[in-house]
């Protein structure tokens, strides 16, 4: 055969095989549907669990949770798995898609008894597992033997690291792994990601290449800066801090917080050096030096909320901050636009 007409015929063999697999897996019988479930909210962490589930007059409607989650409390969830499950998938294995909680366990029937596994982000041995492109989702296999009269399961859970709404969490049942389950909108999300990666890779390297060939301090500060800022907004995907921290901690979810305002830090020490601001401006000079002392001692503060357990703490200084802050460093790029523009108007 022609080597022409072979490379003319690669392709569509390929586009032939890629549409004949995907007619064959339309054919397997797939669902994914939503749970049912009722939340019950405490500060009492010690509640019996046979207690609880007795306990039918103290679980809620999701809707009826008004405020945000607090730290402090435990939510017992009540998933209710009634006309989801037919006789002949009794014996089958399936996936349970949920939000990704922070602390928490899953409790089920096993040979007639009560057992129980971990199912928090921050948990050592978690039976949970990530759904790809996802940081606020995960999954675990169940089987419908482990429910509770053939029907429930029970989650008892904590929320340490945001504040988040009740009616914001899903369950979903289905019959198909989470990450062979992805849509195209999954996968087509990641494209800015990657995008910013790439952009921050090549700033980064000429950044510190002028400051290897030239000497100049400002852009040794600028690819730090954009170093933290990189470890920041993308180690939940490529898990840099993973070899030098426990990331079945919180702190773990803290220190990567951190970095935020140790970006702003090196951005602060840009903008001095960059300007000259201690000769040629010394108020912008005196308000960044006041932007690391702010970054720092936020950064020791988090550090102090942590060692005490203090979530609610952490949850309102990091999150009001970082709101403040972003005012700061939009209002320092609009600044330092202005300024290198002004030689020309």
């Amino acid at each position: 055969m022609p080597i022409r007409l072979s490379a003319f015929l690669i392709p569509i063999f390929l586009v032939i095989s890629f549409l004949g697999f995907g007619q064959e897996r339309n054919v397997l019988e797939t669902f994914e549907k939503e749970i049912p479930f009722h939340v019950f909210e405490t500060q009492d962490r010690n509640l019996d669990f046979n207690h609880i589930l007795n306990s039918k007059n103290r679980f809620n409607d999701p809707s009826v949770f008004t405020e945000k989650t607090d730290p402090d409390h435990v939510y017992w969830i009540k998933l209710d798995f009634e006309n989801l499950l037919s006789n002949d998938t009794l014996d089958k294995d399936f996936y349970l898609k949920l939000n990704t909680f922070d602390y928490g366990e899953v409790f089920y029937q096993a040979d007639g008894a009560t057992s129980q596994k971990p199912i928090g982000q921050f948990e050592k041995e978690r039976i949970t597992k990530k759904v790809n492109f996802s940081n606020y989702l995960s999954y675990f296999h169940i089987y419908p033997k482990d429910l509770f009269d053939g029907r429930f399961l029970v989650l008892q859970i904590r929320r340490v690291t945001f504040k988040d709404e009740v009616k914001n969490w899903h369950f979903t049942l289905q019959n198909l792994h989470p990450n062979i389950s992805l849509d195209t909108k999954s996968v087509t999300q990641q494209v800015p990601f990657l995008f910013f990666t790439g952009v921050c890779f090549i700033m980064w390297f000429f950044s510190l290449s002028m400051y290897v060939f030239r000497k100049n301090r400002e852009f040794l500060h600028y690819s730090l800066y954009l170093v933290a800022l990189f470890v920041y907004l993308t180690d939940s995907h490529f898990n840099v801090l993973e070899s030098f921290l426990n990331t079945n901690s919180s702190g773990y979810y803290w220190v990567r917080q951190s970095f935020l305002f140790i970006s702003y830090v090196f951005y602060a020490f840009f903008i001095i050096y960059y300007l000259n601001t201690k000769k040629n401006y010394k108020i912008l000079y005196t308000l960044c030096l006041w932007a690391v002392v702010l970054n720092v001692a936020i950064i020791g503060l988090m550090g102090v909320f942590y060692v005490f357990d203090y979530y609610k703490g952490l949850i309102f200084v990091v999150s009001n901050c970082q709101k403040l802050l972003n005012i700061y460093g939009l209002t320092a790029c609009v600044l330092l636009l202005f300024l290198q523009l002004l030689p020309l108007l």
